[in-house]
């Protein structure tokens, strides 16, 4: 009969050689019907499915039953000698740098392979591999019966190539890189580990078999039991600590994820914002009024030398006010101008701007630089062309302050170059690089593609230095370039590693504990086996009752002298005879045989687990009659039995008197849910019903006669003999006991009642007993349960309640003390709105009432308690019962308020200028696209003031730019100071300001506005510890009524700028 345990091992060892092997077609071939079965496989190699082919049939081969021929052994050895060797040449070729060509791999799956060594089995799959076929090694010799073969070994061996692949297995589950592979080589793939893993299950039952034959002593036993109980105890807890972390990590992963989007989405808005900025100063260049004259004067006579110096002057004022390089072009390419250093074709990346004019390029040279090349137009001819280059300082410190949000941030600008995508240096790439836009499958595969494709998301990938990362992605709109943000997964999920390490020490310690309690508590009980075994074989010798043991032939094992006595035969003589023509007489045979034939099959028969009153045979031919009690045994070779025998040709006459009225007891007896006993004032059983007898795995003639110590052991019967005194004092008692019945503790409710004679005496007791063992260790699971819950959700950094079909809440965890002040047990069983109030409560209706309808809603709201001010991300998900009825509502609130400040710090940041404080470009043309729409509709008159300092780029050159920003911000406070509050001061760029004059009543009332402004100038400037003498040029346009745009209004007012500079500086102009 074949174990259970050998048929698995057979079935699993099968199922992994077609699937391995189909692995290998699939991996050598790519064969069309192979894909559905091994998706995994397309771009692996096949090395590893051809070793685990080889180890499958290994398997099969040692788990062949019966005597193997000795072509079973050889080819067995040969595939030992394989899986050992061919993993042994490939990590050498891993820790010498070789190749030794074994790494098989299709070429084009390992075109598009991320691994360094295409096809190469990792190093931790080759030392598993190694550690498996030693211990097949092992295992063939010892089912040879070769005495040099260790179970120990064998499954010292085992163990480790299981631990090897588990922990790989476990590492990709929850993304711990560490587990699956090993510094910068191969890693382990899942369908490798999961492989090892059931080969290594294969391997330990085929070992389990052996050591089934061989274990037969009680000490070897205990070790066993120890051993693995200690097993199981560890895989417990480890199993309770990747529970654990799982929740955890997932969690943490959702909030990385989401934190990350939100972090690329909301700086690609800011870059494209800074870039909307930066063109307005090439576009404001070539606008110029001056500009344009002078490149049409030079189109018309380019040797005129005073233009080109007015055209140098110009390109130093632009310099002085903002931009790197400026360079006027003639039509023809030619240098008429140039001031400041421009880059031109030396940067180390240039990326395109989809942009019409002016035509712009994304330049990176230790920063990013924005190059612009402006066609300047005088009545739609082409006079000549600037060339303009700024640092876009805002660009570098927005990606300076992603890469030091931790140790392993990093930001790219990638745009499109041909059918690569190009990306710019970045933290840990120095140099710019390109990749591929799609991969061989023609799909988008990498982050910054997707990007630069437009798309929007966020996923773990590996990236070019093979390390798992979590990179978010998205377009910088309106220009063609594609910004990624991106942290390794290792250092994103330290603070899990962190948790990880705790749970680790206190899993240890646990199971540590338990292991000491365990061994503790195994030795008493092996050696209280070893003495009920020596005490059952002395009971049995002594016993009144004739003992006789079968093996699974119907042979005589074990004749005892009660036996010899009832039966007539010695026990030499009945030792290995057969029991039927010793003990069965003639007429009973033939249904003897047939009914052991059922039983060897099936184990069952009418006398097993009986007690019956039979016919047997006498030594001396007489049949005599016995009652006959037949308890089966199973082990691996079969069914056995064991029967007790009593003459009771003296009890039947006592027997038939009192049939009647134990029948009618036993009818009551039998059909009561509990287990009934009496016992007499000796503590002695008389009486047992069927319930109470299969508790203890008995039969009830089995029981009878026997005492409270006999049946619960010394240990039980001192727990139990305070009742007992009770009970036999006269008094009715009701308690709860446990006892440990065949390795498994039973917890009992009890009732003894004193059996009381005639004159009122105490003669026995009654015993009524309940098995509530099932329930108790519902209500121990149950709490256990909850207390894992409740630990796990205490410790997360989200609020997270239980809300009924009612509205109650029914469980609340320990971040709404922290949150709310408020004891969660003190509002449990309370309605939401008795506990938020209605205000709060009208806030999140809607939303509730969407997820009582089986909707899984997410919104955000703002929340206000101990003075503290939150924004909350709360999400409702509904609890849907099998038939689609919702139970009640999971609601999860992450506090988000920081994300939120920075969103309004972004804000504040592309609307002011950094020095000054004033509106920016970006915010003055917001209000002046305002203003002109208020003076439409009043027909008030507005003016526009235009001004810069005059001679600024002198006070740089003489005193330093720390002088100069320093007589910016004092020009800001005069200009601040010498207009009204409803008026706006902006600055535009460099020393150039604006001032947005509002309902005037007509064009002469800026005129004073303009003198204030003038005579705030005329105070000298006490900067830097110096008394400066600063003098400004104004430019003013006012609109009166008529349409006008923002830009003719600035055009004008440069226009008289320009008029206010030629006509000697430190004054004003006004164009109506």
């Amino acid at each position: 009969m074949t174990p259970p345990k050998h048929l698995v091992a057979k079935l699993v060892a099968s199922l992994m050689l077609v699937v391995a092997f189909a692995a290998f077609l699939q991996g050598a071939f790519d064969p069309a019907w192979s894909r559905p079965f091994v998706p995994w496989q397309a771009r692996n190699g096949v090395m590893a499915p051809l070793l685990v082919v080889v180890a499958s049939i290994c398997c099969l081969l040692l788990a062949f039953e019966g005597r193997r021929p000795r072509w079973v052994d050889h080819v067995a050895l040969l595939g030992e000698a394989i899986v050992v060797a061919v993993p042994a040449l490939v990590l050498l070729q891993h820790v010498l740098g070789l190749d030794l060509g074994l790494d098989l791999v299709r070429t084009d799956a390992a075109a598009g392979h991320s691994a360094s060594h295409p096809g190469r089995i990792s190093p931790n799959a080759c030392i598993a591999l190694m550690c498996w076929g030693i211990a097949l090694a092992l295992l063939r010799r010892a089912i040879g019966g070769k005495r040099t073969a260790r179970l120990w070994a064998i499954a010292a061996w085992t163990g480790a190539a299981m631990a090897i692949s588990v922990a790989a297995l476990v590492g990709h589950m929850l993304h711990l890189e560490a587990l699956y592979k090993v510094a910068d080589l191969n890693r382990m793939l899942p369908s490798t580990a999961a492989a090892l893993s059931l080969l290594s299950v294969v391997l330990w039952l085929l070992r389990d078999r052996i050591f089934e034959k061989t274990q037969r002593s009680t000490d070897k036993h205990g070790v066993l039991i120890a051993t693995r109980s200690i097993a199981i105890l560890t895989l417990v807890a480890l199993s309770s600590g990747l529970a654990g972390f799982a929740v955890l990590r997932d969690t943490l992963e959702k909030s990385v994820t989401d934190s990350t989007l939100l972090s690329a989405t909301t700086n690609a808005t800011s870059l494209a914002n800074t870039l909307d900025m930066a063109l307005w100063v090439p576009r404001t260049i070539a606008d110029r009024p001056a500009v344009q004259e002078g490149l049409s004067r030079m189109a018309r006579d380019p040797l005129d030398a005073a233009v080109r110096q007015a055209l140098l002057g110009l390109a130093n004022h632009f310099v002085a006010t903002g931009a790197d390089g400026v360079r006027f072009e003639a039509v023809d390419g030619s240098l008429i101008a140039s001031a400041g250093k421009l880059l031109g074709g030396n940067a180390a990346s240039v990326h395109p701007l989809t942009v019409a004019q002016p035509s712009a390029r994304l330049l990176w040279q230790d920063g990013y630089v924005l190059a612009a090349a402006s066609e300047v137009r005088v009545a739609g001819q082409l006079v000549g062309r600037v060339l303009t280059e700024q640092r876009l300082q805002i660009f570098d410190a927005l990606l300076s302050a992603i890469r030091a949000s931790n140790d392993s941030a990093d930001a790219l600008i990638c745009s499109l170059e041909g059918a690569h995508a190009l990306c710019a240096p970045s933290r840990f790439y120095a140099q710019p690089f390109k990749v591929p836009m799609f991969n061989a499958a023609g799909e988008l595969n990498l982050p910054a593609n997707r990007a630069v494709a437009g798309e929007t998301g966020v996923s773990m990938v590996q990236d070019l230095r093979d390390v798992e990362v979590v990179a978010a992605f998205a377009p910088v709109a309106r220009y063609g370039l594609g910004f990624v943000v991106k942290s390794d997964v290792q250092t994103l999920f330290e603070p899990v590693r962190a948790q990880i390490r705790m749970l680790g020490l206190l899993l240890v310690a646990l199971v540590t504990a338990g292991t000491g309690a365990l061994l503790v508590r195994v030795r008493p009980l092996l050696q209280q086996v070893m003495h009920e075994q020596r005490r059952t074989r002395v009971i049995l010798e002594n016993s009144n009752d004739a003992f006789i043991a079968m093996d699974v032939h119907g042979k005589i094992t074990d004749w005892n002298a009660a036996a010899e006595r009832t039966f007539g035969w010695p026990r030499d003589q009945a030792i290995g005879k057969d029991m039927a023509h010793l003990v069965i007489p003639a007429s009973q045979r033939a249904a003897h045989h047939a009914g052991f034939a059922h039983f060897l099959r099936t184990g069952e028969g009418p006398v097993v687990n009986q007690r019956l009153e039979v016919m047997a045979l006498h030594a001396d031919g007489r049949e005599i009659p016995v009652e006959l009690a037949v308890a089966v045994l199973q082990d691996h070779n079969g069914y056995s039995a064991n029967a007790f025998a009593r003459d009771i040709s003296e009890r039947r006459a006592a027997e038939a008197r009192l049939a009647l009225s134990e029948q009618r007891l036993r009818d009551i007896t039998d059909n009561v849910p509990a287990m009934i006993s009496v016992f007499d004032r000796n503590e002695r059983l008389t009486f047992v019903n069927p319930q109470c007898a299969a508790v203890y795995r008995m039969t009830r003639e089995e029981m009878l006669g026997k005492t409270v110590l006999d049946i619960r052991g010394a240990q039980d019967r001192r727990q139990l003999q305070p009742y007992i005194d009770r009970v036999l004092a006269g008094e009715q008692v009701t308690f709860e006991s446990t006892s440990v019945l065949n390795g498994k503790t039973h917890c009992f409710q009890q009732n003894y009642v004193p059996q009381l004679h005639a004159d009122g005496t105490v003669q026995g007791f009654y015993s009524v007993s309940f098995d509530v063992t099932e329930r108790r260790q519902s209500e121990e699971r149950a709490r256990r349960s909850e207390k894992r819950l409740r630990d796990i959700t205490d410790n997360l950094p989200a609020l997270i309640s239980y809300i009924d079909s009612e509205q109650h809440l029914t469980f609340l965890n320990a971040t709404f003390h922290a949150w709310q002040g408020v004891d969660p047990d003190s509002v449990l069983g309370r309605t939401l709105l008795d506990v938020i109030g209605p205000t709060l409560y009208a806030e999140r209706r809607p939303f509730l009432e969407q997820a009582l309808a089986g909707q899984r809603v997410a919104f955000e709201v703002e929340s206000q308690a101990l003075g503290i001010r939150r924004s909350l991300q709360t999400e409702y998900i509904p609890d849907l019962a099998p038939d689609g009825k919702v139970l009640g509502i999971y609601t999860i609130s992450t506090d988000v308020s920081r994300l939120k400040s920075v969103e309004r710090q972004l804000g504040v940041l592309a609307r002011n200028d950094p020095l000054t404080g004033l509106a920016n470009r970006y915010a003055f043309n917001e209000k002046l696209a305002e203003a002109l729409a208020r003076a439409q509709r009043t027909h008030d008159v507005l003016a526009l003031l235009f001004l810069d300092v005059d001679r600024f780029k002198a006070i740089n050159d003489q005193f330093g730019h720390a002088t100069g920003d320093a007589v910016l911000k004092e020009v800001a406070a005069r200009l601040v100071t010498a207009v009204r509050a409803t008026d706006t001061v902006a600055r535009l760029a460099g020393d150039e300001f604006v001032v947005v004059l509002e309902s005037l009543r007509s064009a002469a009332e800026a005129q004073p506005v303009v003198q204030k402004v003038l005579a705030q100038f005329a105070k000298p400037f006490l900067v830097e510890g110096l008394s400066l003498q600063v003098t400004t040029s104004i430019g003013v346009s006012v609109h009166t009524q008529g349409p006008v745009t923002a830009e003719d209004l600035l055009a004008r007012a440069d226009k008289a700028l320009y008029r206010a500079k030629e006509a000697g500086r430190n004054q004003y102009a006004i164009e109506e």
